[in-house]
């Protein structure tokens, strides 16, 4: 039988256990290469560093890597290209972004690729792609892909407009923090009057926010 290096168990880690070498600290998910094509703000991004740090720690690089939910796939994508497992299976129940990475995977990637660099962005453009029935694996993909990308845009406002306001009159203006915990240190600066609201918690705090003040919300 053949010998094979091992690393004692004190020294290998497990995935949901807090440690005092600094595992527990907020993770800045700025600071994790963003892989993925889709927009999945926060998602599972924090969780990277962590993922990468236990993998690491075990005995042997493992075979096989799951990564049920996969959603915008950053961990799949990770472990694939940093080579920390020898195969990486993507599991996704929504047919929509399971045809993403299949037609990424499985069909020529470079279509969508083409097709999203070369689309014509424009609102009429867009509204045609979404409207009409996709024929194919690569245009259900593609049209998830502008969906995900168009989809949940809010209105801005700039800098400037906003501090104009707060000088004129900031007891009519209201400032909220909704970083995600992901970005959120509760020892970093926030503006000053803002208030700090969770954005997982957002639609049970709506009624809680004032309605005679204009209210601005701001992230990352």
């Amino acid at each position: 039988m053949s010998e094979v290096a091992t690393r004692p168990m004190s020294e290998q880690l497990s995935l949901f256990e807090k440690r005092d070498s600094g595992s527990g600290r907020i993770i800045n998910v700025a600071s994790v290469p963003q892989r993925s094509p889709f927009r999945y703000p926060g998602g599972k991004t924090w969780l990277v560093p962590r993922v990468r740090q236990w993998l690491t720690s075990l005995p042997q690089r493992p075979a096989l890597f799951i990564e049920p939910f996969a959603g915008g796939g950053i961990v799949s994508l990770t472990v694939a290209a940093e080579n920390l497992a020898g195969h990486v299976i993507m599991i996704e129940l929504d047919h929509q972004v399971a045809a993403v990475w299949r037609a990424i995977l499985e069909e020529d990637g470079c279509w969508l690729t083409d097709k999203i660099v070369t689309f014509d962005l424009t609102m009429a453009n867009a509204e045609a792609v979404i409207a009409k029935a996709p024929g194919s694996l690569q245009e259900k993909a593609f049209q998830t892909i502008l969906k995900n990308r168009i989809y949940r845009e809010v209105p801005r406002t700039a800098i400037e407009d906003l501090r104009r306001k707060l000088d004129s009159g900031g007891d009519r203006v209201m400032l909220v923090d909704v970083r995600s915990h992901g970005y959120y240190d509760a020892e970093a600066h926030r503006i000053q009057g803002s208030v700090r609201l969770e954005p997982n918690n957002l639609a049970e705090k709506l009624h809680d926010l004032p309605k005679d003040r204009e209210i601005y919300l701001y992230c990352t």
